[in-house]
């Protein structure tokens, strides 16, 4: 049973609008609260009913299938990760570069967000976890499409082709995975610093040097430290757009998906193990650092400092994108979907520099011109 979400109007498809954070309808420009909707769950209501009366039935007459209907939620609420469903979600895939994207059922894929091919092909989702969390996108494609016309400066400096509608319309709107890491660390550091002291009596400087032990022992929590689990997408670019408002952050809801798309993470929570803790081990570093200030000189004897991963979950962030290939290399627009923030470096058009260079030619040639006969020459000549 197909889900997706539908205007109580006209009974058209709502899509989110990140502009009015609300579930709009295209035809009859009816608005809704994402919180007022439905859920899926309840729309699937009527097929659990027939279920149930199904097994009531089974029950009455006393035979074993009525068993049979009683074991089966207990093995589907083995696993403690929920899936998303086929009626809820497509994926797509991209016969060019791979990529997959997840998106809901309304909502096609008519060119590959990373490499541009038109070549996207719809199958069937299976076994894909859903995310935990979502921050909601906050800034719409109007939004958008203005900050990156200020990003390129209105493509002065920049290839024509790269400020064409085309490619403008290109700029895709897609929820980046992320993992948030929870993570408990003590700080047990042995250490020892000095002070100096100077006394002047006359001519006489007196230096005296004190030497301390520093202990530092103290549990310190950081929740939701976040590494992306995406590989198609730059890892410092995504950097470059941090941080999100965690303050903002929501419990999954596939409404909030209808009309963007959501790039599958195909890089597991423990591939970051190793980052998350050497991060931590320079957190740690810098509130020791902070602490000990007042000493002139520091040295550290002994650090037994531990740190444990306790939690992790799966997050969807919110991320304006866009890829343009220019003289054979790739220049990516990159836009925090909550914040606005900006990352990547535009194209510069060869074609426009070398017409700058030919203009200023003549500004050139008076200055130096001037030069030569005031400075050198003493007058015109």
């Amino acid at each position: 049973m197909a889900v997706s979400y539908k205007c109580p109007g006209c009974a058209a498809s709502l899509f989110f609008d990140a502009d009015q954070q609300m579930m709009t309808c295209e035809f009859c420009g009816a608005s809704i609260s994402p919180h007022d909707l439905a859920s899926p769950e309840a729309v699937l209501q009527e097929s659990l009913l027939d279920a149930e009366n199904q097994r009531d039935a089974a029950i009455s007459q006393g035979g074993i299938q009525a068993q049979q209907a009683e074991a089966e939620p207990d093995s589907a609420q083995s696993n403690s990760e929920e899936l998303f469903s086929e009626a809820e979600t497509i994926q797509f895939v991209c016969d060019s570069c791979g990529a997959k994207v997840i998106t809901d059922i309304n909502t096609s894929a008519t060119f590959c967000t990373f490499c541009g091919s038109p070549t996207m092909i719809s199958e069937r989702l299976v076994d894909v976890r859903k995310p935990d969390f979502i921050i909601p996108f906050k800034y719409g494609k109007k939004e958008a499409v203005k900050k990156f016309f200020k990003w390129c400066s209105a493509g002065r400096m920049t290839p024509i082709s790269f400020v064409k509608n085309e490619n403008i319309e290109k700029i895709t709107g897609i929820y980046v995975p992320f993992w948030l890491y929870d993570v408990d660390a003590k700080m047990n550091i042995t250490a020892e610093g000095t002070l100096t002291t100077t006394v002047t009596v006359g001519n006489k400087v007196t230096t005296t040097t004190s030497y301390y032990d520093i202990l530092r022992h103290q549990k310190i929590c950081w929740d939701r430290i976040p590494y992306d689990g995406a590989s198609d997408f730059d890892d410092e670019l995504v950097e470059m757009v941090e941080p999100y408002e965690y303050s903002e952050i929501l419990p999954f809801n596939m409404s909030y998906l209808s009309g963007f798309f959501a790039n599958r993470y195909d890089v597991s929570s423990d591939s970051h193990n190793k980052k998350v803790y050497n991060r931590v081990t320079k957190f740690i570093a810098e509130i020791f650092k902070s602490s000990t200030k007042k000493y002139k000189t520091l040295s550290i004897k002994q650090d037994d400092s531990t740190a444990e991963i306790v939690n992790v979950k799966y997050a969807l962030m919110p991320f304006w994108f866009l890829n343009y290939k220019y003289a054979g290399k790739t220049y990516t627009f990159a836009m925090n979907g909550q914040t606005g923030k900006v990352a990547g470096s535009p194209p510069i058009s060869r074609v426009k520099l070398f017409l700058i260079f030919l203009g200023l030619l003549p500004v050139c040639a008076a200055l130096v011109h001037f030069v030569l006969s005031f400075i050198v020459m003493g007058g015109f000549y």
